[in-house]
């Protein structure tokens, strides 16, 4: 579909053709290309409710802490250390194409970009055709094609407990991603507008652990297209 309002013909009450007014769409093209550290996962890994639930029944906030609160100081082998530290609790989304960004990923970025400006409290309407199904990403999955896949290890502070490590897929070095966004054109979101969110979107980042860094990209290519698709 052309970005071009269309009109459908459908019968009035008195027999003649009633037009209808096709809704228009603005569409912007993007490449983008992943700043270093890369894309960090924030999907939970499956199976962490009954760890979670063991850690909690002996008030711990990791194995190892659990270990010496049940076999005493100097109990934690090396061995455990390693194990612990390279047991993944985050995970990047992934089909049989790949490792991806989610469409929904996307607009909370956008929705966060819109909400630091002040947009989208100042601007009625801008919100909500950000998040009820006005604002399209083509494709809906952002893969994230022939990079290099880690699981690096942080300690993170949270505020019942001294602190944990968590570790997380990352994974870096990706090539370029193209793909269109596309927003219901009613003046609630011009083009420049758009545009200014992706700005400042490009610093808060998609994915896991943002504040560590991961996630960042640059835009190296932006500019409105009359309709979607990809080359």
């Amino acid at each position: 579909m052309t970005s071009q309002a269309k009109t459908q013909t459908k019968p009035g009450n008195n027999g003649k053709a009633k037009k209808l007014h096709m809704p228009k769409w603005n569409y912007l093209r993007l490449i983008i290309k992943f700043r270093e550290p890369g894309v960090a996962g924030n999907q939970p890994a499956e199976g962490q409710l009954e760890r979670y639930t063991k850690l909690l029944a002996v008030g711990a906030s990791n194995e190892i802490k659990m270990q010496i609160q049940e076999e005493g100081e100097g109990s934690v082998t090396p061995e455990t250390i390693k194990a612990y530290i390279n047991s993944c609790t985050a995970f990047l989304p992934v089909d049989e194409e790949g490792f991806y960004i989610r469409e929904n990923q996307v607009i909370g970025m956008l929705c966060m970009a819109g909400a630091r400006t002040k947009w989208t409290t100042e601007r009625k309407g801008m919100k909500s055709t950000l998040i009820q199904g006005t604002t399209r990403i083509e494709p809906s999955r952002l893969y994230l094609r022939n990079g290099e896949l880690n699981v690096p290890a942080r300690g993170m502070n949270t505020p019942n407990s001294g602190g944990v490590i968590k570790s997380a897929q990352v994974i870096s070095g990706m090539d370029p991603i193209e793909f269109i966004i596309k927003w219901l054109d009613n003046r609630d979101i011009t083009v420049s507008d758009m545009k200014g969110l992706l700005s400042l979107g490009q610093e808060i980042g998609l994915g896991g652990d943002r504040r560590f860094g991961y996630g960042r990209f640059d835009i190296l290519e932006m500019q409105k297209v009359k309709n979607g698709g990809c080359s």
